[in-house]
């Protein structure tokens, strides 16, 4: 589901204290062979301070030079950054040198004397598969590190866990010092997006180094919850690694379009392997703080369990509400002022909260919606990750049921109800008007008097209002859009999408990506 990072360059060094040699090696084609040339040094000193502070994947290093030679610079970077390989460029009379070198652990040679393109590409595709090796040993090594630690959690949280004999496994692979926070990061994706598993999630935050630059371990601990292990968490530790989790996950969609929520939940500092097991359980409650709260990117858990309403609480509300029928923004914002006040005081179950506000709806509209209608009213509310979604949902569908109420001819009402449902199909006006019980002839005159707009032309607007969302929020392309919307015939829906539009299907998507 994430995009593949492309084959990143590799960060040379070049040391030499010979200026020609120097520039013949700036003026190589450093790009063309997957490379970039990072710095450029006549001496190992300069060299090795740079690699400190820098990242550099590959040495190219002369080995006879003043203050530090080559030689020398190896033995130091294989001692603090063994990681970097290690070329050396030798003369004829040299040449023991090289040799020398390659025992100590360089990758390869070049002559200077004879060096041309081809030995460089050469010697940096050599570099490459090194690193390349290395890593994939060392990632082989700290995906089953992680996996074990990940295996113990989980049975801590399991029926009958022996607590003691799971705190000694989990010590002898990552210490845990006594007080800490245990973090439980959550990631929420909007509806047109659903990622695989947690583990993909977790996979590609370890491949961004992520949990090693914070000395951390991340544990896929349930379907909803990545659990975070470190000695080092503080709320600004936590709030931090919160924030880089959603620039490494969010640079890492295809889809420019795809929404994407990270954030996290944390207790008191936990004092021994029961508070541990005592506080993850009691998690699982807490999957939906963020319902409430957009703004937040750090919760602290609730000090109750989730609450649901009582009959006599949800009719309290509804009789209340009723007040306000006649005017809808009225009838909203108290809505919102009830549900307000009950959050102050409680956690309620974002479950809970959502039916009843299907309920709520229904109840006040009573038999005057349609079964079709109101399956996708509950549809839209149950899939809703936050409150103000939820509600912005209903105040959607409130407008378009009181819009379509004011028309006066139950026909018309039918009729658009069923242009909204076959929109996935071609529609005539023969086909609506024996649904709706009319001649098409009446329906015609009727259809245009009521909604100011001949039956052909609403068809084709509500039609392009359709295939325009399905452009904004979906990955389909732009043929799928045409014959999901009845117009299987590219070039035709092309010219209408234009012509609606002013741009084309693939223009409209590209102006709302950016």
């Amino acid at each position: 589901m994430f995009s593949q990072a492309g084959t990143k360059p590799l960060h040379v060094v070049v040391v030499d204290d010979e200026r020609p040699i120097l520039d013949e090696l700036r003026l190589f084609g450093w790009q063309e062979c997957g490379a970039e040339l990072s710095g450029v040094f006549t001496n190992g000193a300069e060299a090795l301070d740079f690699c400190i502070d820098n990242e550099v994947n590959v040495i190219i290093s002369d080995v006879v030079m003043p203050t530090m030679n080559g030689l020398e610079l190896l033995e130091r970077i294989k001692n603090i950054a063994p990681h970097i390989q290690f070329i050396v460029l030798t003369c004829h009379e040299s040449f023991r040198y090289a040799q020398e070198a390659l025992r100590s652990g360089a990758l390869d040679y070049i002559v200077k004397a004879n060096m041309n393109d081809e030995d460089l590409v050469s010697a940096i595709g050599k570099a490459r598969a090194a690193i390349e090796e290395t890593s994939h040993i060392q990632n082989s090594i700290e995906e089953k590190h992680q996996k074990e630690i990940t295996a113990l959690f989980r049975q801590l949280i399991g029926p009958d866990a022996d607590c003691t004999a799971i705190q000694k496994a989990i010590q002898r692979l990552f210490p845990l010092k006594f007080p800490l926070y245990l973090p439980l990061f959550y990631v929420r994706f909007t509806d047109e997006f659903v990622p695989t598993t947690q583990q993909e999630i977790v996979s590609l935050l370890y491949e961004s180094n992520l949990p090693k630059r914070f000395d951390s371990e991340l544990i896929p601990l349930s379907r909803k919850q990545l659990l975070g292990i470190s000695n080092c968490w503080t709320r600004e530790r936590i709030e931090a690694y919160i924030l880089e989790m959603q620039r490494v996950l969010a640079d890492s969609i295809p889809y420019p379009e795809i929404g994407i929520h990270v954030y996290g939940s944390i207790g008191q500092p936990l004092q021994d392997i029961h508070q541990i097991r005592h506080y993850l359980l009691a998690s699982r409650k807490w999957d939906d703080l963020f319902f409430f709260d957009q703004r937040k990117i750090l919760f602290e858990p609730p000090e109750s369990a989730p609450v649901s309403l009582s009959e006599e609480e949800r009719q309290a509300i509804l009789e209340q509400c009723k007040e306000h029928l006649g005017d809808p923004r009225s009838l909203f914002a108290f809505l919102q002022e009830q549900l307000d006040n009950i959050n102050k005081n409680v956690f309620w179950d974002p479950s809970d909260l959502k039916r009843f506000l299907v309920w709520w709806f229904t109840a006040l509209l009573g038999r005057r919606i349609t079964l079709d209608r109101m399956a996708k009213i509950s549809e839209k509310i149950n899939h809703s990750q936050t409150i103000d979604e939820a509600i912005d949902s209903l105040w959607y569908f409130w407008l378009q049921y009181t819009a379509e109420q004011s028309l006066q001819h139950p026909e018309i009402r039918r009729a658009l109800e069923l242009i909204n449902k076959h929109l996935d199909q071609p529609i005539t006006l023969q086909f609506i008007a024996k649904q709706v019980g009319l001649s098409s002839h009446y329906l015609s005159r009727l259809f245009h008097a009521e909604t100011g707009k001949p039956f052909n032309q609403y068809v084709i607007e509500a039609k392009m209002q359709r295939a325009a969302k399905l452009l904004r929020e979906s990955t389909m392309k732009v043929y799928e859009v045409s014959d999901s919307i009845g117009i299987p015939n590219y070039r035709y829906f092309a010219a209408l999408f234009k012509k609606h539009w002013g741009m084309t299907p693939i223009d409209y998507r590209k102006n709302v990506m950016k």
